[in-house]
């Protein structure tokens, strides 16, 4: 490994070596120092636009997809008697929008939650009065499990592991994109040197290097 802080800058073989590692054309420096710029250039702004997709993806997609689960899911967690905690919540959003979970499933699901919410609004006179007329009933539960489900029903499905699926898409493209945008700045920072540092070394082959495409 070259150590870049020394004061003597390394020499042609080392140079060799270092440009290899950052794929530099040190036979065509020139053109490495032209391009250079703009490939940054390029890498900074699909950094940028990875940076604020994922924003826009956690804070408003994401973020609304999980909190109309998880009402769901606590509605569920309190037929169930399950203890309201992070982890049994996120448990159960897995359990009511699975791929998993077929339809019969989520009927089951549905008419659990929807019996629950009825007990929350009213009191068991009224939710037997309203069992009572089926055609009012039904209509209320239809119109329940369609907002339960809405993001399953939906032409394109968005099922728990289709948002997870996103979220760490949208990460991993963020990721990727900020690595290669610092890379490429290393590497122009690199170029500079090499070319700067060619020309002001007395070692030959590396001048016979850098001049040999600027002629």
């Amino acid at each position: 490994m070259v150590n870049m802080d020394q004061t003597e800058f390394p020499n042609a073989p080392q140079v060799v070596m270092l440009a290899q590692h950052l794929d530099i054309d040190i036979t065509n420096i020139n053109k490495e120092l032209q391009e250079s710029p703009g490939k940054l250039f390029y890498w900074d702004g699909l950094a940028t636009e990875a940076k604020r997709e994922l924003s826009i993806f956690e804070t408003i997609h994401y973020a609304k997809w999980m909190a109309h689960a998880r009402n769901f899911a606590r509605m569920y967690m309190k037929v169930t008697k399950l203890k309201d905690t992070v982890d049994n919540q996120m448990d159960t959003v897995i359990l009511l929008y699975s791929k998993d979970a077929t339809s019969v499933h989520r009927r089951k699901y549905s008419e659990a939650c929807f019996l629950e919410s009825l007990t929350s609004e009213m009191n068991a006179e009224s939710i037997e009065k309203l069992k009572a007329n089926q055609d009012e009933f039904m209509g209320k539960f239809k119109a329940f499990y369609q907002d339960m489900y809405k993001d399953i029903l939906k032409d394109k499905p968005c099922f728990f592991e289709d948002i997870e699926t996103n979220l760490i898409e949208a990460r991993q493209k963020k990721e990727l994109t900020e690595a290669l945008s610092k890379s490429f700045a290393q590497k122009g920072i690199m170029i500079t040197s090499i070319a700067s540092n060619m020309r002001a070394t007395n070692d030959v082959d590396s001048l016979r290097l850098l001049d040999k495409k600027a002629k």
